[in-house]
C-alpha cells in the first residue's frame, strides 16, 4: 500500500519538530558555554584583581618599612654623631683641664705663694722660708721645721751630730693619728697605714725643707700610753714606741717624694703593729 499525502506531511512534521528540537539543544549548549566561559573569565579576571590588590598592598608595606628603617638610621646616625661629638668636646675639655692641673699642681710643688691654700700648704711655705732665712740659726730652724711638720703634741729635739751638722728627733702621738682618722678608728690596718705614712711625711719635710742647715739624719718615733701593772698591784701610765724609722739624706731628692715614696726610703727600726694585728 502506497503513503497517502497526509502521511507524508505528517512525516515532514515530525522530522521539522525533531531538528527544531535539535537547534534549540544547540542554542542552549551555545548560551551554557558562553556563560561558563564568562564566569570562568570573570573569576579569572576577580582573582587577578585579588593578587594584583594583595601585591599592591605588599609592596606599599614594605615601602613603609623601608622609610621607617631609613628614619631609625638617620636617628641612628645623628645620635652617634651628637655622642662622637660630646666624646671629643669632653676629651678636650679634660685635655684642657688635665693641663691646667698639672700646672698647678707643678707650682704647689714649687710652693708658689698663690696656692698655698691649705694649712698644710702654707707650713709649708713657712717650712721653706724658714729653712732659706740666713738669720735662723740652723738648730733653731731644725727645730722650728720639724714642730711644723709634726702633728700638735709631738716632741722635737735637735741633737749636734758634729761641727755645724745636727740629728733631729720627733715623737709624735697615736692618740693623734686615731683622732684625725675618726672614721676608721676600728680599722688597725687603716690605723697602722695612716701611722707608716705620718712618720715618712715628717721625716721626709725635715730632711727636704733642712737641707742646707746641717741635717744628718731623721728619727720619727709613733708613741702610745701602756698601762704597765706591777708587783703590788699597782698601775702606771708609760710611753712606749710603737713605731720607729730613721732616714738619712742619702742624696736623695726628698722634695720630691710622696709619702709612700719617703716610706720606702726610710729604714724601719721597731714596729710592734704586725704583732698587734696577729693578735686582734
Amino acid at each position: 500500500m502506497s503513503p497517502t499525502i497526509s502521511t507524508k506531511k505528517s512525516k515532514q512534521k515530525r522530522k521539522l519538530a525533531k531538528s527544531n528540537q535539535a537547534k534549540r539543544r544547540e542554542k542552549i549548549i551555545l548560551l551554557s558555554v558562553i556563560i561558563g566561559g564568562s564566569v570562568s573569565v570573570l573569576l579569572h579576571l576577580f582573582i587577578q584583581i585579588g593578587v594584583a590588590s594583595s601585591a599592591a598592598d605588599e609592596r606599599e608595606s614594605e615601602i613603609y618599612y623601608m622609610r621607617a628603617d631609613r628614619v631609625l638610621d638617620l636617628e641612628e646616625d645623628a645620635a652617634k654623631f651628637e655622642r662622637e661629638l660630646r666624646v671629643a668636646k669632653n676629651a678636650s675639655t679634660e685635655n684642657t683641664a688635665g693641663l691646667k692641673r698639672a700646672k698647678e699642681f707643678e707650682r704647689r710643688r714649687a710652693l708658689d705663694p698663690a696656692f698655698a691654700v691649705t694649712d698644710f700648704e702654707k707650713n709649708m711655705l713657712e717650712m721653706q722660708r724658714i729653712g732659706q732665712d740666713p738669720s735662723v740659726a740652723p738648730n733653731e730652724a731644725l727645730e722650728r721645721i720639724a714642730k711644723l711638720a709634726s702633728p700638735p703634741k709631738s716632741g722635737v729635739g735637735v741633737f749636734e751630730d758634729g761641727e755645724g751638722l745636727y740629728r733631729v728627733e720627733v715623737a709624735f702621738p697615736y692618740g693623734k693619728v686615731v683622732e684625725d682618722n675618726a672614721r676608721i678608728e676600728k680599722d688597725l690596718d687603716g690605723i697602722y697605714l695612716q701611722v707608716r705614712r705620718e712618720a715618712a711625711g715628717i721625716a721626709r719635710d725635715i730632711l727636704a725643707f733642712g737641707a742646707g742647715r746641717g741635717v744628718t739624719g731623721v728619727t720619727v718615733s709613733c708613741q702610745d700610753n701602756v698601762t704597765i701593772k706591777g708587783r703590788e698591784k699597782d698601775k702606771r701610765k708609760e710611753r712606749r714606741d710603737m713605731y720607729i724609722i730613721s732616714a738619712v739624706p742619702g742624696g736623695l731628692d726628698w722634695s720630691a717624694m710622696s709619702r709612700g715614696e719617703a716610706e720606702k726610703a726610710c729604714k724601719k727600726v721597731r714596729d710592734v703593729f704586725p704583732r698587734m694585728l696577729k693578735n686582734r
